[in-house]
């Protein structure tokens, strides 16, 4: 077994400078993810606005639902899922870019918003309409057993029951 050993200063300051370094890039990135949110805003096409930034680029995701609860490349992001379902044609943007992990920074822009599709509709409610109903078939044969084993032993009398297949 080694003994445990303190860092030298280089190697401290060595990590103190790359997270340093580390959170200057972040907020440089995010500089310029609000100005391309803003050039985008005002009607200007990113692949021009991106020309001047140096060092980054943009990718185009694929389109979304605005209806399901996490999206792929965001997940569960706060500010998302707050402002998501406020999108409208004459306010298409999230008011802020959303940083996703150390590498991603996301715009958001409505492009299109499609009605759900109602042919559908019908197998998800009979399908919710059978879960919910099993659930309530459980819990209500849980609360009669819980009821019957407590007052099986208040009268001290023992009751047996016997589950019996369809």
């Amino acid at each position: 077994i080694q003994p445990e050993r303190m860092p030298t200063y280089e190697e401290v300051t060595d990590k103190v400078k790359e997270s340093l370094e580390a959170i200057l890039r972040a907020e440089e990135a995010e500089k310029i993810a609000e100005k391309w949110l803003a050039a985008w805003k005002e009607g200007e096409n990113l692949a021009e606005t991106q020309k001047d930034a140096t060092g980054a680029e943009y990718k185009i995701t694929d389109s979304f639902p605005i209806g399901g609860f996490v999206v792929a490349e965001l997940g569960y992001d706060v500010t998302f899922n707050e402002e998501r379902y406020g999108l409208t044609e004459a306010s298409p943007f999230l008011s802020k870019p959303i940083r996703q992990g150390e590498k991603a920074i996301y715009l958001a822009k409505m492009v299109e918003r499609l009605p759900p599709d109602p042919s559908g509709l019908a197998a998800e409610k009979d399908n919710i309409m059978r879960r919910l109903i099993s659930r309530k078939a459980i819990l209500l044969a849980t609360t009669f057993m819980d009821g019957a084993v407590k007052k099986a032993k208040e009268e001290g009398e023992v009751y047996l029951f016997v589950k019996v297949d369809e």
